[in-house]
C-alpha cells in the first residue's frame, strides 16, 4: 500500500504516466529517501550549558551568552564497527532571533547508529592565530595561541552583573571536556556542557563603615593597576571529569594543560580613572579574563582621593603584591579582589575571594 501511494504521488508530481521505468524509479528513491529523513531526522544542536550539568545553581549560564558560534567533531559508529567522522571541527552559528544553532551542510540520524560529539566555543575562525585540534582517538582538544590583550573597564555608573561576562574585549574560551554520546534513536538536540578554560577576575572597591558618615564628602579611586600578567598561553586538555568534582590532583591537573608563551610584551589591568565609591556600595571597576598562571611579584596599586568638608582633599596610595591574595589563578575559577578603602588612609583592607565562574563564595581578609 505505501509502494502504491509512493507510485500516485510520483504520478502527480510529474503530470506524466508510463513515460519510463527508469524515471520513475529514480524518483521514487528520493521520495523514499525524504520520508526516511523527516526534519526531526536532522542532527541540531541546542544552546550548550556552562559548568553546570546538573542544574545545581539558581541561575543556568548558557553558551550563547558568552560566544555566537562553536566547533563541533562527531563520529558515528555503525553496527558493523565502521567509524565516520560525520563533523570535522564544523562551525555551529547561533542565530540570536530564532535562538537557534546551524550549520551547513546538514547531517541526519542514522537510526542503528551511535555518535560521540565533541566541541568548544568560539570557533577559531573567528579569532586570528588561533588553531584547535582534536586527538581522534582520546578525543582531547588542544587550542594553541590563545591571546589577550586587556580587560574590561565597568562603567562607573553603569550596572555590572558578575558571572555573565559577555562584553569581554578578550575571546572567552570554552570546552565540553567529556563529549557528549547519542544514538540516532533518539533524534534529540545535541546539548554540550562546556567549560571555561581561562581564569577570571574582577576588581571591586567600597568604602569602610568608617566613611559612611556626613563629614565625608566624595571618596574618589584616581587611579587602580594590577599586573602584570603573561597574555598568551597554548592548551592541551588532560581532565575528561566533571567539573563540578574537583580533587587537589585534578587542580594541579588544570594548570598542567597549560604551556604559557611569555614572548610578547606583558599586559596590567588598568582601572578607570576618577571613579566615585558611593556610601554604603559596591563599585566594579575591572573584569578581565586570564591565562591560568602562577602569580609571581605582580602588584596591586591604587591611588584615591578622600575630601572632607572645609578641609583639603586627602591623597592616597597604596600597593600590595597580588600573591599575598593568591599564589595561582587556575583555569575555570573566578577570582574577586575586594579593596576596602578606609577613612584613616593609614590602613587599606585588600579582600579576596576564589569563587567557582558565576557562584557567590566567602573572602578571605588581608590587611596591610
Amino acid at each position: 500500500m505505501k509502494s502504491f501511494v509512493r507510485h500516485i504521488y510520483f504520478l502527480l508530481m510529474t503530470g506524466l504516466i508510463f513515460t519510463g521505468c527508469e524515471k520513475d524509479s529514480v524518483l521514487i528513491e528520493v521520495v523514499q529517501s525524504n520520508m526516511e529523513n523527516p526534519n526531526n531526522m536532522l542532527i541540531n544542536f541546542s544552546n550548550g550549558m556552562i559548568d553546570n550539568p546538573v542544574g545545581t545553581r539558581s541561575v543556568v549560564s548558557m553558551l550563547s551568552d558568552h560566544n555566537q558560534t562553536m566547533g563541533v567533531w562527531g563520529w558515528q559508529y555503525t553496527p558493523d564497527v565502521d567509524t565516520t567522522r560525520l563533523f570535522n571541527n564544523h562551525i555551529i552559528s547561533y542565530d540570536a532571533t530564532t535562538t537557534d544553532w546551524t550549520y551547513n551542510p546538514v547531517k541526519y540520524w542514522n537510526r542503528t547508529s551511535t555518535y560521540k560529539f565533541f566541541a568548544y566555543a568560539p570557533h577559531n575562525s573567528s579569532v586570528q592565530n588561533v588553531s584547535v585540534t582534536i586527538d581522534s582517538v582520546t578525543h582531547r582538544i588542544g587550542i594553541n595561541g590563545i591571546t589577550l590583550s586587556g580587560c574590561n573597564n565597568v562603567p562607573a555608573n553603569g550596572t555590572y552583573i558578575p558571572g555573565n561576562f559577555s562584553n569581554v574585549s578578550d575571546t572567552d574560551w570554552l570546552i565540553d571536556r567529556a563529549g557528549q554520546e547519542s544514538t540516532g534513536i533518539t533524534k534529540g538536540k545535541v546539548t554540550f556542557i562546556m567549560q571555561h578554560i581561562l581564569s577570571k577576575i574582577n576588581v571591586r572597591v567600597f568604602r569602610d563603615e568608617s566613611v559612611a558618615d556626613d563629614q565625608v564628602v566624595p571618596v574618589v579611586v584616581d587611579s587602580i593597576m594590577i599586573g602584570d600578567f603573561v597574555c598568551q598561553g597554548n592548551f592541551s586538555q588532560a581532565l575528561m571529569q566533571n567539573p563540578l568534582v574537583e580533587t587537589q590532583t585534578d587542580i594541579d591537573e588544570k594548570i598542567s594543560e597549560w604551556t604559557l608563551v611569555d614572548t610578547l610584551p606583558r599586559y596590567t589591568l588598568n582601572g578607570i580613572k576618577g571613579v566615585t565609591i558611593p556610601n554604603h556600595s559596591t563599585t566594579y571597576l575591572i573584569e578581565s579574563l586570564l591565562i591560568p598562571q602562577a602569580v609571581q611579584g605582580q602588584t596591586v596599586q591604587i591611588w584615591y582621593t578622600v575630601g572632607r568638608d572645609g578641609e583639603q582633599k586627602s591623597h592616597n596610595y597604596a600597593t600590595t603584591t597580588l600573591d599575598t591574595l593568591f599564589d595561582r589563578f587556575v583555569s575555570g575559577n573566578s577570582y574577586v579582589v575586594n579593596i576596602v578603602l578606609n577613612k584613616s588612609a593609614d590602613l587599606i583592607r585588600f579582600d579576596s575571594g576564589v569563587t567557582e565562574w558565576d557562584s557567590k563564595a566567602a573572602y578571605r581578609i588581608i590587611e596591610i
